[in-house]
């Protein structure tokens, strides 16, 4: 049967294309009903319609959304919407099924049945199928797409419109790794997607335009207010930092009361009317701005009014929340034009600051002046490193520095008292600073000989022969032979004129010269005493004696102060 079928159909074929007969016609009116089913739809029963060559046209179906491979944000409802068409029976209504599968292998949950569907999704990879089924006939189509956490925002012009075409760029704290990026829309909105723990940075680049703020930290929150950076019609670029206005070697570090130039970039349609600098640095998950200072008394190298290269001469501040560690910092720009608009913009290469290496370096540069005798050069740089100390969060990592400082500018202050004439009232102010650092290094280093011993002698010059008995005793106690500490203890014994105390320096005297056979006067200086000591015999115990009959060495020429320059 088949086969005469086949026959027949190649016989009328031939014959229709010599005739240039029209196929549908013939076979209608001429063709044996069975074969007129296989001519006309190739199974009987099924649907369909004929093309122009006579073909039957299949059923369609298309996704106009979700598009493949997009992206949406976690929480938001994701609109599912197809397409369905049975070609030439606009009345016919097919079975329509929206299907979700979440990952892979996961079995599909049902979304609804027509054309269009909504659902809030979690975060995840999915795939969405839509199908359509008549009369025993089916057409699928899926597409791929991802729900995220995201942070969503506006750009906005200073008229209140949105700015399209920016780029947020999502990077780690530390900038330096890039998370994701994405663009803002017409409308200037945008969502960017984010992991769902953490702290990042958000940023907005567009060329020929600044922001304020030029970054934010974000992390996910849901329901989190929106993002908003203000655009302003200006750019500024090329931030970097170097030692002056005539150099162009970068500098990679900096350190506290350093001075330096910003250097970069200026063009606006506005006329700028201030800039301010900024250490940016993130800490505890927040952006904090230390403001640079400006030179006093320099001629500002900038020209606001003007476009193109632009320098400004700035200090490093005293004030840094830093601790040992070594601290990454970026340099900011912030500028208000005549209409009261901020834009900044931060540079985008690192400055480091390294406290110990900074107040090493400090140190150093002080021991040099005070070993040239500059003593007001290395009494700034002393008080410098003070300064910071005061500062400091945590104190306990710097003290050597700090300790080291105090004590040479002691002795800073004792070799600037000296060189005065004995009633110059800038003479005993010196001293009584000296004493001041003396008895800080004494708070952090109780039993520190040296400090103990020049606090002792300098008290002994003031004239406080008592309080200085305390230091030289506890020196002594410490190292039993000092003979510096036994002579000069002597000495303040004698100068009391007290005839207790006669006894005690005749001892320690003999202990010096036990120490120090050949040292020049002491061997006189106790017999000066002992016959003292002798004549004052029948007085009483409490009794005041005059020891002038005693010739003590000058009290300063014990002082050999550059031997005790703490490096």
């Amino acid at each position: 049967m088949l086969l005469k079928a086949a026959r027949w159909i190649c016989v009328i074929s031939s014959l229709l294309a010599i005739a240039g007969c029209d196929m549908e016609t013939l076979v209608r009116n001429k063709v044996p009903g069975p074969l007129r089913d296989l001519l006309s739809s190739g199974q009987p029963g099924r649907p369909g319609v004929k093309g122009p060559a006579g073909m039957v046209q299949p059923p369609k179906a298309a996704i106009v959304q979700p598009a493949n491979n997009s992206v949406f944000p976690m929480g938001k409802e994701v609109v599912f919407r197809g397409t369905a068409e049975i070609p030439g029976q606009p009345g016919a209504k097919p079975d329509l099924t929206w299907t979700l599968f979440k990952e892979k292998g996961q079995q599909g949950i049902p979304l609804g049945k027509a054309l269009s569907a909504k659902k809030v999704l979690e975060a995840g990879n999915y795939r969405a199928e839509f199908a359509m089924t008549y009369e025993g006939q089916r057409v699928a189509k899926s597409v791929r797409f991802r729900v995220v956490h995201s942070v969503a925002g506006r750009v906005l012009t200073s008229d209140g419109k949105g700015l399209a075409g920016t780029e947020i760029i999502l990077s780690d704290l530390d900038q330096k790794a890039e998370v994701s990026r994405t663009t803002s829309g017409k409308d200037g909105s945008f969502s960017v997607e984010i992991p769902p723990e953490g702290y990042f940075l958000l940023e907005p680049r567009q060329k020929g335009f600044s922001f304020n703020p030029f970054q934010t930290v974000v992390r996910y929150q849901k329901d989190a207010a929106e993002a908003e950076f203000a655009a302003v019609k200006a750019e500024i670029k090329d931030i970097r930092v170097t030692s002056s206005p005539d150099s162009d070697e970068v500098l990679t570090r900096l350190c506290p009361d350093q001075e330096a130039c910003i250097k970069f970039g200026l063009e606006s349609q506005e006329k700028t009317e201030r800039v301010d600098a900024f250490l940016v640095r993130i800490i505890s998950h927040s952006e904090t701005l230390t403001q640079l200072d400006r030179v006093k008394g320099a001629t500002s190298d900038t020209n606001l009014a003007e476009p193109g290269p632009q320098a400004l001469r700035v200090k490093v501040p005293i004030d840094l929340h830093i601790g040992v560690k070594e601290v990454s910092y970026r340099v900011a720009l912030k500028f208000r034009d005549d209409k009261g608009l901020i834009f900044a913009k931060q540079g985008s290469e690192s400055v480091k600051l390294d406290l110990p290496k900074c107040m090493a370096g400090f140190l150093a540069e002080a021991v040099a002046m005070h070993q040239k005798e500059d003593f007001q050069g290395a009494m700034r740089i002393y008080g410098l490193i003070a300064d910071i100390n005061k500062k400091l969060e945590d104190q306990a990592p710097f003290v050597p520095y700090v300790e080291k400082t105090h004590f040479n500018r002691a002795l800073a202050y004792a070799g600037m008292a000296l060189a005065l004439p004995e009633g110059d009232a800038k003479r005993r102010e010196y001293l009584a600073k000296a004493l001041s650092d003396l008895s800080s290094v004494l708070k952090v280093r109780k039993k520190d000989v040296q400090a103990l011993l020049l606090r002792g002698t300098i008290k002994q010059i003031m004239g406080d022969d008592e309080s200085s008995l305390e230091d030289f005793s506890a020196v002594l106690n410490v190292d039993p032979k000092s003979a510096v500490a036994l002579e000069n203890r002597a000495g303040a014994l004698i100068r009391t004129k007290k005839k207790t105390n006669l006894s005690q320096a005749v001892d320690d005297l003999t202990e010096a010269i036990a120490l120090e056979p050949t040292a020049k006067g002491l061997r006189k200086t106790r017999s000066e005493t002992l016959r003292l000591l002798a004549k004052s015999q029948d007085e009483g115990e409490a009794a005041k004696i005059s020891a002038s009959e005693v010739q003590l060495r000058p009290i300063d020429k014990n002082l050999a102060l550059e031997k005790y320059l703490r490096k």
